[in-house]
């Protein structure tokens, strides 16, 4: 346990408990946090959940074709209209077996490389530690710790 020394009386006084210390270290870290990630959140609230929302909305009402004309609100009859219709079911089909078929042929040739990059790092001795290319040497060293 640490003590601090007052200068007045002379008298040992216990120091702070090192417990509050590393509470409020962790909540300025998660500020931090959350701080570094509101502008990815902002744009992606932008650019995906207002026009997601958006979306939805016209979606309960039907459109006349003419501008200028007042759209009536129907619910979601029309949301359960278009999903049960043959052709959105087909293209929902074919987007599936597409998925399926292009994403494993698409990452395959990246694989080998990835595994190699993670067997190169763990092959390393265990006193080794990687640098950054953008230190002065890029090979790795022995630490100092």
């Amino acid at each position: 346990m640490t003590v601090a020394v007052s200068a007045g009386a002379g008298r040992e006084a216990p120091a702070a408990p090192r417990h509050r210390s590393l509470r409020s270290r962790k909540k300025r870290e998660a500020a931090l946090a959350y701080l570094f990630i509101l502008p990815a959140l902002l744009i992606f609230s932008v650019f995906v959940f207002y026009p997601f929302l958006r979306n939805f909305k016209l979606a309960l009402y039907e459109n006349p074709p003419y501008p200028n004309l007042p759209s009536h609100y129907v619910g979601l009859h029309q949301a359960a209209t278009v999903l049960s219709s043959s052709a959105f079911l087909q293209s929902l089909l074919s987007t599936i077996l597409f998925v399926l078929m292009v994403a494993p042929t698409g990452s395959s040739p990246i694989c080998p490389f990835a595994r190699c990059g993670s067997a190169i790092r763990c092959a390393a001795p265990s006193g080794w530690r990687w640098r950054s290319p953008r230190t002065a040497s890029s090979r790795a060293s022995p630490s100092t710790a």
